[in-house]
């Protein structure tokens, strides 16, 4: 049995930090939104890595559901965790171990800064085209790093100090309920063209297409509808108007 990549991603960021590191050791990466036998995939694995996202120092709800869902399937794995963070988060790797089951044994963790994907956050903009270019440069190269140290079983756990769990810990105290209050808040203006792409990318299937995108209370908080939004009429963390958006790593920025 091999090692395997599991993923979420919802602009790109940890998309193009999965692939990459499937090629840098010559191993499978799925999404968690691929239509496979999800089952087989996971007990077949020597070891899993899993890269996400940080939402508020914890795993994505998605990807928290899909760990449940394939709970025995994840028993007894050796498990790396690499994540994707704006700045910092904390424990966001290590907290990972809280949502899989207690025989799966998390061995290796790392954090990645790539860049802000959220379009209207006050004082924090979005970062140029170029800025964008080195941030995900210097991410790739730690990448790069962390695919060596796997290869040569060079396993640690980071970031797993009382300082660093204090601070996951400060952002999940207040996140996690936000997190249940934003899952309904996603509002659609009247700038909508009804085009339905919001409904065809959404990994929650948390649009319906009525005389416009009408959401459903769903909302995992990935952003992609916010960002991919034709007529920028999306907006899910922050009830502010969206005035660029994040286009994706190595792409340009959409005005």
């Amino acid at each position: 049995m091999k090692d395997k990549i599991i993923y979420f991603s919802g602009t790109g960021n940890t998309k193009l930090l999965a692939e990459k590191l499937g090629e840098l050791l010559n191993v499978e990466a799925h999404s968690i939104e691929e239509k496979i036998d999800w089952m087989s995939y996971l007990t077949n694995s020597r070891r899993l890595i899993i890269l996400y996202p940080v939402y508020f120092s914890v795993p994505p709800m998605i990807l928290r559901e899909f760990f449940d869902h394939y709970a025995v399937a994840l028993e007894n794995k050796e498990m790396i965790c690499i994540v994707s963070q704006m700045c910092y988060s904390g424990d966001g790797a290590r907290v990972v171990e809280d949502f899989l089951p207690s025989s799966a044994k998390l061995i290796d963790t790392h954090h990645i800064n790539m860049p802000n994907n959220i379009p209207n956050i006050p004082f924090v903009p979005l970062a140029t085209s170029g800025g964008i270019r080195r941030k995900v440069s210097r991410g790739l190269r730690k990448l790069t790093k962390i695919a060596d140290g796997i290869k040569k079983e060079n396993f640690k756990r980071r970031h797993t100090s009382k300082f660093s769990i204090l601070l996951g810990q400060s952002q999940r105290n207040g996140g996690l309920k936000s997190e249940k209050s934003k899952k309904s808040s996603v509002r659609v203006n009247d700038d909508c063209i009804s085009c339905g792409l919001c409904v065809r990318i959404c990994p929650t299937n948390n649009f319906v297409m009525e005389n416009k995108a009408v959401p459903l209370g769903e909302c995992t908080l990935c952003l992609r509808c916010e960002n991919k939004c034709p007529a920028k009429a999306i907006t899910v963390i922050i009830d502010r108007p969206v005035k660029r958006v994040y286009p994706g790593p190595g792409q340009s920025v959409r005005r």
